[in-house]
């Protein structure tokens, strides 16, 4: 009975003292100072070594402040966020609800003064050392027996949770990619350039009918020709090809077709006369004339008024910079023979 009771009180007498030594952590290990990134910051060694060594005094103030105030039981902790120049722009310190206790407040004070070497998160404690993990044998793996093969399921990717607070969709916005903003679409006008294929016809008829007056036949094939390719080329040069010979076709086809109504309607009105082409005053030569000069103003105005277009970006050096077209005669006369042609500026 005697060994019983003795064993009772020593057992109730050890029972206070190891639950004091846990709260206060004093009488099993010796606490440092320890810092690490924060918040997935990065802290490089010479970081963290100089850090370190500014808060150790600080964590250790910070504990013996806790301790007084009863708070035995708290892990002071800092947190200091620095900038590229290694100056604090956000301190922190964590008390469990002791924030303001005054010496609290102090500390806090002082943290204005630590330095980093470059930008980073930081968070340091003062506490006992974390312990390592133990390394054990590897389990024994024990091989299971095989299944028959099955066709394995598709693979779908883990769904993510957002963080808390963050709204709903936060994690499918911030996996997907931002889409493309669409381009603006190209502002474009339709431009007249119709005067510069009547300045061609006007050239080129000028020296057709000098030629017919001055019975000058080289001229008269200048002025032709000019009548007919001059336009076309003009339709090239913006660009518009199909334009160009669809004008070419029409100044080659329409002329002698209208020659050809015109001598018909002047042989049906001059029945019963002499009908000869070369009597201005005879409905032969009157419908010849007639139908001709019909026949090559009818493509003048098709151009100038229905092919003569092209699309101009608004914002397009062409725009700035207009096209310009301009046709001139080259009159060469010489002992030994002459050259007459038409000249083209584009």
């Amino acid at each position: 009975m005697r060994r019983s009771f003795a064993g009772a009180a020593l057992a109730a007498s050890l029972v206070p003292t190891t639950a004091h030594a846990q709260a206060s952590g004093s009488a099993t290990c010796s606490a440092v100072t320890s810092c690490g990134g924060e918040s997935g910051y990065y802290v490089a060694s010479d970081d963290r070594d100089k850090v370190e060594k500014q808060l150790d005094p600080l964590l250790k103030e910070l504990r013996a402040c806790l301790d007084g105030a009863g708070a035995k039981q708290v892990t002071p902790t800092i947190l200091v966020r620095f900038d590229a120049d290694g100056k604090p722009v956000a301190t922190k310190v964590e008390a469990s609800g002791y924030e303001s206790v005054s010496c609290v407040a102090s500390i806090e004070g002082k943290l204005v003064n630590a330095r980093s070497v470059r930008a980073t998160y930081v968070r340091c404690e003062y506490a006992c050392p974390k312990p390592k993990p133990t390394s054990s044998a590897p389990p024994l793996i024990v091989p299971a027996p095989t299944a028959p093969a099955q066709t394995a399921p598709a693979q779908t990717a883990p769904a993510q949770t957002a963080p808390q607070g963050a709204p709903t969709g936060a994690v499918q916005q911030a996996s997907a990619p931002a889409p493309e903003p669409p381009a603006p679409a190209k502002r474009t006008e339709k431009v007249w350039y119709g005067w510069q294929n009547l300045i061609g016809d006007g050239v080129s008829l000028s020296l057709f009918s000098i030629g017919l007056a001055t019975k000058t036949s080289g001229v008269t094939v200048v002025g032709a020709l000019g009548y007919i390719l001059g336009s076309p080329a003009v339709h090239w040069v913006h660009g518009n090809i199909g334009p160009g010979f669809g004008a070419l076709t029409l100044r080659a086809l329409v002329p002698p077709l209208g020659l050809g109504i015109g001598l018909i309607t002047g042989l049906i009105a001059g029945i019963g006369e002499s009908n000869s082409i070369d009597d201005p005053g005879d409905p032969l030569f009157v419908g010849a004339v007639a139908g001709t000069a019909i026949g090559i103003a009818i493509p003048m105005v098709v151009d100038a008024v229905g092919l003569a277009y092209e699309k101009v970006d608004v914002d397009s050096a062409s725009r700035r910079t207009p096209r310009t077209f301009a046709l001139s005669p080259i009159v060469d006369v010489r002992r030994s023979g002459g050259l007459v042609g038409v000249g083209a500026t584009f």
